[in-house]
């Protein structure tokens, strides 16, 4: 009772059935070919937002305690010195190379007087000027982060890194 004509390929294995069946692997493999770097220039992507989120937490609160200590003064006796080993040894990790952290700190009459500064260009030309007892300063770090996919360093730093900032203004204790 069927008005129309159906007319339905044979299922049984012929020669035809096989040479579609070695042309559809062919596909696979070129799709797979295509699909393959987008895949992983968005896990690359992603893990480099993960280490980029990552060292700017670590730095965000390596300035913090950085900062505490110049507050309540305890950094006074060391000098640049003693900063920069007390920042090491918070900072270095696998992941985290101190001698990309650079730094700022700076005082001032008042807080209106503080400005948040641009990174300096070299490691060794940090800023170290805490000022004295009640004086508002800032206590800026600075961290060239490189990047993992190395065709979007074009879009960064000369080094080809990403440059990373965490600052922290406090109004430093009498603590004579």
């Amino acid at each position: 009772m069927n008005p129309l004509p159906i007319s339905v390929p044979p299922t049984s294995g012929g020669a035809g059935e096989r040479s579609l069946r070695s042309e559809r692997s062919g596909a696979v493999a070129l799709e797979f070919a295509l699909l393959l770097p987008m895949f992983l220039l968005l896990l690359f992507g992603i893990l480099q937002i993960a280490l980029l989120l990552l060292t700017q937490s670590v730095l965000d609160s390596t300035t913090a305690g950085a900062a505490r200590l110049i507050r309540t003064g305890q950094i006074r006796e060391g000098g640049e010195t003693g900063f920069r080993q007390t920042l090491c040894r918070t900072f270095n990790s696998g992941l985290l190379n101190c001698d990309r952290l650079r730094w700022t700190v700076q005082s001032g009459a008042s807080f209106a007087a503080l400005e948040a500064t641009m990174p300096v260009t070299s490691p060794g030309a940090s800023v170290f000027a805490p000022g004295g007892s009640g004086q508002p300063a800032i206590v800026q770090l600075f961290y060239s982060q490189p990047l993992i996919v190395p065709f979007l360093a074009g879009a960064s730093t000369p080094e080809g890194g990403v440059e990373l900032m965490a600052a922290v203004p406090i109004r430093i204790e009498d603590f004579q």
